[in-house]
């Protein structure tokens, strides 16, 4: 009967599986089906590393719960508006540069589009909260 009878208990409680290695493994599958940098996806990964080391068993990738838990909207959010803030900034200096001024246009443009994309993000959470 030994030959049937499997130590479900021993086998599972030597197992060792990590949730941050494989929340790890599931963002890099998630990336490789967009057209992402692998520069920047290395800086993604850091990013990562360093918010698992800061916020540790808070950190949203250290656990099941806390990857469900998280308020990603509003952080996906806040970070938008540091964008926005920067985006201005950059058209404050801009606006007292003695240099060429040929990336007025660019700027102004990605400032829209963060705009854009926050008014995107801010109705998507409203549909799924």
């Amino acid at each position: 009967m030994s030959d049937v009878h499997v130590d479900r208990a021993a086998i599972m409680d030597s197992a060792t599986v990590g949730f941050p290695e494989l929340y790890e493994i599931a963002i890099r599958k998630i990336e490789n089906r967009f057209d992402i940098p692998s520069d920047v996806k290395e800086k993604l990964h850091a990013k990562r590393e360093f918010g698992i080391q800061k916020y540790g068993e808070r950190s949203f990738q250290s656990s099941l719960t806390n990857a469900m838990a998280t308020p990603c909207f509003d952080d996906l959010l806040e970070e938008l508006i540091d964008s926005i803030n920067y985006a201005l900034h950059i058209q404050f200096r801009n606006l007292f540069s003695t240099q060429n001024n040929a990336f007025e246009e660019e700027s102004q443009k990605i400032l829209a589009t963060l705009i854009t994309t926050y008014n995107q993000v801010s109705a998507l959470k409203k549909r799924v909260s």
